[in-house]
């Protein structure tokens, strides 16, 4: 488990709606049919589309991606990051993307790596979901990998080793929100350096929250890196929940991590709940839950344990605000029995403790 997790906040973005069937936003396309391909890339990323950027060190024969959509070939995957899928009779696909949310394929033909190849047709946001009052899970995927992909990962703190940064995204789940007066879903992802898979390896989550609006849905917050858990490379999805953590007039969300991990005969468990705070997501209350030691350093006497206690989380509902949190304790510290309360209250930033 990592305990203590790492903050990194990027700025909200706001995305075109996954499924509107109009586009209310989009960058200008100015290709043609049969132009060479370099010339409509070029165009492209003159007028803002973005595409996946490359690994910090590039691409490597043993990557997933070389085999799959190069064709084994390492310079081709590092000459067009953007393709996505190729037929094997000369059509490709690359893929764009802009800051409005539009997904945008471009279909080619010829010979990678040379001046034949050209553009035959492109499409706008191809893949809609059945109806704009369906929530889709896989569209919204398709809408947030490409913001992952491009991700400076190699800026993110204690993300890439000194050899290699090739980042491996998992989608962890999908939530409903808990608010009154509209209709969201928050998505959870984790990242993780491709090999990163020791003990205190812990993945780093990004939370993507899209709403419900007229035209569709649309992805309206973005938290890349925005905390740490986990461990041996992985976390898992049951240890990421939602709560209702205040009231502003609406619902007030936490995003709660749970964990546990054992070393040296001690097993701890820790809380730490994320809430977003003047923009952006933070981690507002870090709290340790449960503490057992069993036979490592400090030991129990006669069998029995001199440490092994247990805490109570209560969100206390209120009427403005983040509500007060109170942490209820109760079990063996030091060979010695105790119960205690300690009441936390948010400060504008987050919760302290505060007499009970």
């Amino acid at each position: 488990m990592y305990p203590r997790l790492g903050l990194t906040v990027l700025a909200s973005l706001t995305f075109l709606s996954l499924v509107s069937p109009v586009l209310a936003e989009v960058l200008e396309i100015k290709l043609r049919k049969n132009m060479p391909y370099q010339d409509a890339k070029t165009l492209l990323v003159n007028a803002g589309w973005q595409y996946a950027s490359l690994p910090t060190y590039g691409y490597r024969e043993t990557d997933e991606k070389v085999r799959s959509e190069c064709f084994g070939e390492v310079k081709i995957c590092n000459e067009y990051p953007e393709l996505e899928t190729c037929s094997g009779q000369g059509y490709c696909k690359m893929s764009f993307y802009d800051h409005f949310g539009n997904a945008l394929s471009v279909t080619t033909y010829g010979r990678l790596m040379s001046k034949e190849l050209h553009v035959i047709g492109w499409s706008l946001n191809s893949d809609k979901a059945d109806s704009k009052e369906q929530w889709n899970f896989q569209q919204a995927q398709k809408i947030i990998l490409p913001y992952l992909q491009s991700n400076h990962w190699n800026n993110v703190e204690n993300f890439c080793d000194e050899t290699s940064c090739s980042p491996v995204h998992t989608f962890l789940n999908q939530y409903k929100l808990p608010y009154k007066n509209k209709e969201a879903v928050l998505v959870a992802t984790a990242s993780i350096n491709k090999g990163s898979d020791c003990h205190a390896c812990a993945p780093h989550l990004s939370f993507f929250e899209f709403e419900k609006q007229t035209a569709g849905w649309k992805l309206v917050n973005s938290y890349l890196a925005a905390s740490r858990w986990g461990s041996w490379g992985k976390v898992e999805p049951s240890d990421i929940t939602v709560k209702v953590l205040g009231n502003n007039g609406d619902n007030l969300y936490g995003i709660v991590h749970e964990g546990s991990g054992i070393g040296q005969g001690w097993m701890v468990s820790t809380t730490s709940i994320y809430a977003k705070v003047s923009d952006s997501l933070r981690e507002v209350l870090p709290v340790l839950t449960t503490s057992e030691n069993n036979s490592g350093a400090g030991g129990g006497q006669g069998g029995k344990a001199l440490t092994d206690w247990d805490s109570k989380i209560t969100i206390q509902p209120g009427t403005k605000g983040f509500f007060n949190i109170l942490v209820e304790r109760k079990g063996i510290r030091e060979g010695k029995p105790f119960s205690e309360r300690e009441l936390f209250k948010f400060n504008g930033q987050k919760y302290v403790p505060s007499q009970v």
